[in-house]
């Protein structure tokens, strides 16, 4: 499992020297470079580059950033129905612009732009997972991410999210806490508007396997998995051979979240990425990850930095926090060397 994860980062590798030869070669306008990395021999996440003309910038949620925000209904705003009993559905807007969560089954992420009361979701990725529980979970998912990807308006009163669409449509969410990290964090070197459209080619209600063409997530569901782990913003500081790690490359910003319901997110330095892990005592495997396949040419050296971190993240087997810091180790020697996030 090990070498076929690895092999994967190498096709990421390769699609991304791909996309900087075509940034080089192109002129202005969109650039749409299609895409699929082999992650497992069972889960396959593809998607569609879009590299937009103009950049997002900071996006300008003021209450609507910052906090989880958990589904309480959905649907047309005269009589919204509410969700079903036993799903979560989720979603935390950072205000970097980049916005996760969960959609009751699969595990989502994006980015948008709020101004006002306005706000627009760029397209999302997720995982592609089947969840036959609750019995219509997988309708209801489908229902959030239609009205997400449509929502117009956002207002904040009360504890409550609600996110209005063209047609009456409403998604009303209750502030669960603020959240325990800001997600997906783009830093100074990702193009934020590069978002991956995830193909849903064989979704429907099934075991609660991966579903093909979907990114497995084998840590979902392990309550409490990693302890002082989680609900952490990890800040890379160093990789590489325990005895002589190197610093990050200056100007990028490398992130890792572990979330207590065992899913994992965070940012390689140029691109966004999700998937899922395992904890038991300073045991720790991290499960096959989904990416964006943006390619950034600043900081020098990013891309391949971002390659070596995929590549450890891969085969981490054990972790350690103490100080303020966490170190992920290798069976081989290699480390990576986190510090915590202290401020938002």
């Amino acid at each position: 499992m090990m070498a076929r994860t690895l092999g994967a980062y190498a096709v990421v590798a390769a699609l991304v020297a791909l996309l900087m030869a075509l940034a080089a070669c192109g002129g202005d306008g969109e650039a749409e470079v299609e895409a699929t990395a082999t992650v497992d021999e069972t889960a396959v996440y593809k998607g569609v580059v879009e590299e937009q003309a103009e950049p997002r910038g900071d996006a300008d949620g003021g209450d609507l950033a910052g906090v989880t925000w958990v589904l309480e209904s959905l649907g047309p705003a005269a009589s919204p129905d509410a969700i079903v009993e036993g799903s979560e559905a989720t979603a935390v807007f950072s205000a970097d612009g980049s916005m996760d969560g969960n959609g009751g089954c699969n595990t989502y992420f994006g980015s948008y732009r709020a101004d006002g009361g306005s706000i627009s979701i760029g397209e999302l990725g997720w995982t592609e997972m089947a969840c036959a529980a609750p019995d219509g979970v997988m309708a209801q998912e489908t229902r959030f991410f239609e009205l997400m990807a449509v929502a117009e308006t956002f207002a904040v009163e009360d504890g409550a999210l609600t996110l209005g669409t063209a047609d009456g449509g409403v998604l009303v969410f209750s502030a669960a806490g603020k959240a325990p990290g800001p997600g997906p964090d783009g830093g100074a070197v990702t193009d934020p508007e590069a978002t991956v459209s995830v193909a849903n080619e064989d979704e429907g209600e099934g075991d609660g396997s991966s579903a093909s063409g979907g990114v497995s997530d084998p840590g979902a569901g392990d309550e409490d998995a990693g302890g002082a782990l989680t609900g952490v913003t990890w800040v890379l500081e160093s990789l590489g051979p325990a005895a002589s790690p190197d610093a990050v490359a200056e100007g990028s910003e490398v992130t890792a979240v572990f979330s207590a319901d065992g899913s994992l997110n965070g940012n390689g330095g140029c691109n966004t990425y999700f998937g899922g892990y395992e904890a038991e005592g300073e045991s720790l495997s991290v499960g096959a990850m989904g990416s964006t396949l943006m390619a950034c040419a600043d900081p020098e050296g990013v891309m391949a930095q971002e390659t070596r971190f995929f590549g450890l993240m891969a085969v981490a087997d054990s972790f350690a926090v103490g100080d303020g810091k966490l170190t992920l180790r290798t069976a081989d020697g290699g480390v990576l060397v986190f510090s915590r996030r202290s401020g938002p």
